[in-house]
């Protein structure tokens, strides 16, 4: 099973650690980021979506992650 990960610069329940994060491989990428597989604190599996710079507003990242849980 893989998780949806939001690492984000905000302070609240949707913040990880990104040094908990480890990058495996690239899944895909489209026009606002790539979505990558990693691994959380080293043995969780998970979905880790990074966004493009200027893509989309942190408002609308955290709305899209509140989704995909």
């Amino acid at each position: 099973m893989c998780v949806c990960v939001c690492v984000c610069v905000c302070a609240d329940k949707w913040e990880i650690n990104p040094s908990e994060l480890t990058f495996v491989k690239e899944l895909g990428s489209g026009q606002f980021g790539v979505v990558r597989l990693g691994k959380w604190r080293a043995q969780h599996k998970v979905a880790i979506k990074t966004i493009n710079e200027g893509a989309m507003s942190e408002d609308d990242f955290i709305e899209e992650a509140k989704i995909m849980t």
